[in-house]
């Protein structure tokens, strides 16, 4: 089977979208399947052609992530996806950006159109009049739409209520993130709390910084900030406002393959997100054997809850405070750390995730003889 992939952005762009792509490509790649994926060149120094562990990117458009560069970047992946097209099987398309470039190749090449929808944007921009109508004609388009949460899935329904949406709950690869040996030194009494955010307004990481002064009064608390993103400054300013700049560390964007070591410096990690569908960096971080702190938006109360960690008030300092400190002090931490990846690897798994493609592909493409009949 021949599938081609279109993304806005792809490996080794760092995210939860990108990683879930990644890893999906390279499952169906290793499962037989031929891969061909077709995303936009988001960094001047990515080849316009790589071949990326037996999966075939192309690359167009310019680097930059503004809204100008953002559309072109879009539109000029266009042809090479409409021309790939002919020769695949399924179009998978992940997002609203890519879905018209699927809508334009299943109808020239009459071919099978899967979207995934990932992210907590289409939630408010689909609140929207205008961005409602868009969406709701590309949703109705796909022959199948998959979500990552529940909240996702219903808002599909909502906007094209005959839509066939179907929740599928990211997956990691539970062989590469597991305890592992900790990178980040730790003096003597201290805790250290991991956010693995990038620094965008729908991350929330402002809020865990108001958080800080609050957490310190009770625990001797370092924390580490894996990501990087426009709000860098701003929020650098405000840890020295706040008096906490010396116990604050943003370490930048982190590969991948290094944030197990991470994962595993840290007595907890959290997600102060204002938005989120499902956060890979929250099943990454209980594949590791790491208790969760996380907002209750989205699809985080589908993966988190006392057992594995624990859930606080979105935009609320004081609630993250609260339950940050409390999860620290719970003497069973480390079992709530291994009930976490048990979930993880029973629930969400790589292995799993591709068979579910596997076969949602071979039922569409299947119809679609029957229909040729």
């Amino acid at each position: 089977m021949h599938i081609l992939i279109h993304s806005l952005y792809f490996f080794p762009e760092v995210g939860g979208m990108e990683n879930h792509i990644f890893y999906l490509a390279k499952g169906l790649k290793k499962a037989g399947s031929q891969v061909s994926l077709v995303t936009t060149r988001s960094n001047h120094k990515f080849s316009s052609f790589e071949n990326i562990e037996g999966i075939q990117v192309y690359r167009r458009g310019f680097g930059g992530k503004t809204f100008i560069p953002w559309i072109i970047n879009t539109f000029s992946s266009i042809p090479i996806f409409i021309k790939l097209s002919r020769r695949a099987d399924i179009l998978h398309c992940h997002d609203i950006a890519s879905a018209f470039a699927g809508l334009l190749a299943k109808r020239i090449h009459k071919k099978p159109l899967v979207l995934t929808i990932h992210t907590s944007h289409f939630l408010r921009l689909s609140q929207n009049p205008f961005w409602k109508r868009i969406f709701h004609f590309f949703v109705n388009e796909g022959d199948r739409i998959l979500t990552p949460s529940e909240e996702i899935r219903r808002r599909c329904l909502e906007i094209s209520p005959d839509c066939s949406a179907r929740e599928i709950v990211n997956r990691i690869d539970t062989d590469l993130f597991k305890p592992t040996e900790p990178i980040l030194k730790r003096n003597t009494g201290e805790v250290i709390l991991l956010c693995p955010r990038r620094l965008y307004p729908k991350n929330g990481v402002e809020y865990l910084i108001r958080a800080m002064p609050l957490i310190r009064k009770e625990v001797n608390a370092i924390l580490y900030i894996t990501g990087d993103g426009p709000l860098r400054n701003s929020l650098e300013s405000l840890s020295e406002e706040l008096e906490v700049k010396p116990y604050i560390s943003f370490e930048g964007t982190i590969q991948n393959r290094e944030m197990p070591a991470y994962y595993s410096s840290s007595d907890i990690v959290i997600i102060p997100s204002l938005l989120e569908a499902t956060s890979l960096s929250a099943l990454e971080a209980m594949a590791c054997e790491i208790p969760v702190a996380a907002s209750k938006v989205g699809g985080l109360p589908e993966i988190i809850d006392e057992k594995v960690g624990t859930l606080f008030e979105p935009r609320n300092p004081e609630d993250l405070s609260e339950k940050v400190i409390v999860l620290l002090k719970r003497k069973d931490r480390k079992e709530t750390g291994k009930i976490a990846r048990e979930r993880v690897v029973q629930n969400w798994s790589l292995k799993e995730l591709i068979q579910i493609h596997l076969d949602l592909y071979s039922s569409l493409t299947l119809h679609k003889r029957y229909e040729a009949v």
